[in-house]
Protein backbone atom coordinates (compact mmCIF):
# COMPACT_ATOMS: atom_id res chain seq x y z
CA UNK A 1 0.00 0.00 0.00
CA UNK A 2 0.89 3.24 -0.64
CA UNK A 3 2.93 5.49 1.75
CA UNK A 4 1.79 9.06 2.82
CA UNK A 5 5.03 9.79 4.88
CA UNK A 6 5.53 13.16 3.17
CA UNK A 7 3.00 15.94 3.78
CA UNK A 8 2.57 16.82 -0.22
CA UNK A 9 1.51 13.31 -0.92
CA UNK A 10 -1.91 13.51 0.80
CA UNK A 11 -3.17 16.77 -1.13
CA UNK A 12 -1.91 14.71 -4.16
CA UNK A 13 -3.90 11.39 -3.77
CA UNK A 14 -6.93 13.87 -2.77
CA UNK A 15 -6.22 15.84 -5.95
CA UNK A 16 -5.85 12.72 -7.99
CA UNK A 17 -9.15 11.40 -6.73
CA UNK A 18 -11.30 14.29 -6.94
CA UNK A 19 -10.37 13.93 -10.68
CA UNK A 20 -12.61 10.43 -10.62
CA UNK A 21 -16.19 10.17 -9.44
CA UNK A 22 -16.40 8.91 -6.37
CA UNK A 23 -17.77 5.46 -7.14
CA UNK A 24 -14.77 4.89 -9.59
CA UNK A 25 -12.14 5.60 -6.70
CA UNK A 26 -10.21 2.39 -6.50
CA UNK A 27 -10.89 0.94 -2.98
CA UNK A 28 -7.25 1.13 -2.26
CA UNK A 29 -6.81 4.73 -2.87
CA UNK A 30 -9.53 5.38 -0.54
CA UNK A 31 -7.72 3.30 1.95
CA UNK A 32 -4.84 5.25 1.75
CA UNK A 33 -6.56 9.00 2.12
CA UNK A 34 -8.65 7.14 5.05
CA UNK A 35 -5.59 5.93 6.99
CA UNK A 36 -3.26 9.42 6.17
CA UNK A 37 -6.35 11.91 7.22
CA UNK A 38 -6.67 9.36 10.40
CA UNK A 39 -3.26 8.26 11.23
CA UNK A 40 -1.25 10.73 9.28
CA UNK A 41 1.75 12.72 10.66
CA UNK A 42 0.15 16.80 11.95
CA UNK A 43 2.41 18.46 9.13
CA UNK A 44 0.21 16.62 6.39
CA UNK A 45 -3.06 17.97 7.64
CA UNK A 46 -1.18 21.43 8.06
CA UNK A 47 -0.42 20.22 4.36
CA UNK A 48 -3.50 19.08 2.98
CA UNK A 49 -5.31 22.65 4.46
CA UNK A 50 -3.31 25.03 2.47
CA UNK A 51 -3.30 22.35 -0.40
CA UNK A 52 -7.46 22.62 -0.30
CA UNK A 53 -6.70 26.48 -0.01
CA UNK A 54 -5.13 26.77 -3.47
CA UNK A 55 -5.74 23.88 -5.44
CA UNK A 56 -8.96 22.87 -7.86
CA UNK A 57 -9.53 25.47 -10.30
CA UNK A 58 -12.82 23.26 -11.41
CA UNK A 59 -15.24 23.54 -8.32
CA UNK A 60 -16.63 19.94 -9.10
CA UNK A 61 -13.10 18.70 -8.14
CA UNK A 62 -12.87 20.82 -5.27
CA UNK A 63 -16.21 19.55 -3.83
CA UNK A 64 -15.47 15.79 -4.61
CA UNK A 65 -12.49 16.23 -2.52
CA UNK A 66 -13.98 18.08 0.45
CA UNK A 67 -16.84 15.47 -0.11
CA UNK A 68 -13.79 12.81 0.75
CA UNK A 69 -12.43 14.60 3.60
CA UNK A 70 -15.84 15.02 4.81
CA UNK A 71 -17.10 11.79 4.74
CA UNK A 72 -13.53 10.29 6.01
CA UNK A 73 -13.44 12.61 9.02
CA UNK A 74 -17.19 11.50 10.75
CA UNK A 75 -15.04 7.73 12.03
CA UNK A 76 -14.29 7.81 15.52
CA UNK A 77 -10.98 6.16 15.07
CA UNK A 78 -8.84 9.50 15.03
CA UNK A 79 -8.17 11.74 18.21
CA UNK A 80 -10.52 14.60 18.66
CA UNK A 81 -7.70 16.67 17.76
CA UNK A 82 -7.21 15.23 14.36
CA UNK A 83 -11.30 15.18 14.02
CA UNK A 84 -11.68 18.64 15.02
CA UNK A 85 -8.78 19.70 12.76
CA UNK A 86 -10.69 17.88 9.79
CA UNK A 87 -14.18 19.24 10.48
CA UNK A 88 -12.30 23.02 10.21
CA UNK A 89 -11.01 21.93 7.00
CA UNK A 90 -14.21 20.75 5.65
CA UNK A 91 -16.17 24.10 7.22
CA UNK A 92 -13.81 26.36 5.56
CA UNK A 93 -14.95 24.99 1.89
CA UNK A 94 -18.67 24.63 2.99
CA UNK A 95 -19.22 27.83 0.77
CA UNK A 96 -18.64 25.84 -2.33
CA UNK A 97 -21.84 23.27 -1.23
CA UNK A 98 -24.67 24.38 -4.21
CA UNK A 99 -27.36 25.63 -3.79
CA UNK A 100 -29.47 24.24 -5.97
CA UNK A 101 -28.83 20.27 -6.42
CA UNK A 102 -29.71 17.77 -9.01
CA UNK A 103 -33.43 16.96 -8.70
CA UNK A 104 -31.82 13.19 -9.96
CA UNK A 105 -29.74 13.20 -7.41
CA UNK A 106 -32.80 14.27 -4.88
CA UNK A 107 -34.70 11.44 -5.85
CA UNK A 108 -32.05 8.85 -5.76
CA UNK A 109 -31.12 10.20 -1.51
CA UNK A 110 -35.44 9.42 -1.05
CA UNK A 111 -34.36 5.65 -2.09
CA UNK A 112 -31.64 5.17 -0.83
CA UNK A 113 -29.46 5.06 -3.87
CA UNK A 114 -26.85 8.47 -2.78
CA UNK A 115 -25.15 9.20 0.38
CA UNK A 116 -27.07 12.55 1.73
CA UNK A 117 -23.83 13.76 2.09
CA UNK A 118 -23.12 13.42 -1.44
CA UNK A 119 -26.07 14.62 -2.31
CA UNK A 120 -25.28 18.18 -0.18
CA UNK A 121 -22.13 18.57 -1.79
CA UNK A 122 -23.79 18.55 -5.00
CA UNK A 123 -22.25 15.40 -6.42
CA UNK A 124 -24.66 12.75 -8.08
CA UNK A 125 -22.41 9.55 -7.01
CA UNK A 126 -20.74 8.44 -4.19
CA UNK A 127 -18.40 6.44 -2.36
CA UNK A 128 -20.62 4.17 -0.41
CA UNK A 129 -19.55 1.05 -2.10
CA UNK A 130 -15.87 1.39 -1.47
CA UNK A 131 -16.20 2.40 2.21
CA UNK A 132 -15.93 -1.57 2.91
CA UNK A 133 -12.94 -1.67 2.38
CA UNK A 134 -11.70 1.21 4.83
CA UNK A 135 -13.66 -0.08 7.03
CA UNK A 136 -10.78 -2.33 8.55
CA UNK A 137 -8.39 0.00 9.21
CA UNK A 138 -10.39 2.39 11.48
CA UNK A 139 -10.71 -0.90 14.46
CA UNK A 140 -9.33 0.50 17.14
CA UNK A 141 -6.45 -2.73 17.55
CA UNK A 142 -5.75 -1.29 14.05
CA UNK A 143 -5.91 2.69 15.55
CA UNK A 144 -3.59 1.10 18.00
CA UNK A 145 -0.65 0.12 15.77
CA UNK A 146 -0.99 3.70 14.17
CA UNK A 147 0.03 6.02 17.20
CA UNK A 148 2.92 6.38 19.18
CA UNK A 149 3.11 4.17 21.65
CA UNK A 150 3.04 5.84 25.30
CA UNK A 151 5.62 4.18 27.89
CA UNK A 152 3.85 2.71 31.15
CA UNK A 153 3.47 5.26 34.04
CA UNK A 154 5.40 2.21 36.31
CA UNK A 155 8.38 3.48 33.79
CA UNK A 156 8.35 7.35 33.76
CA UNK A 157 9.87 7.38 37.56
Amino acid sequence: MESLSQPEALGHLLSTLAQSHPNEIPPEALSTLARGLWYGAPPAISELRRFLETAFDDPLYKRRALYLVDVLRRFSCMSEERSTELKAIVASGAAFKPYARSTVAAERVSKFQLDALAHEWGLEEDVCQQMQHVLQFQTRHYAATQRPQRLPSSMHR
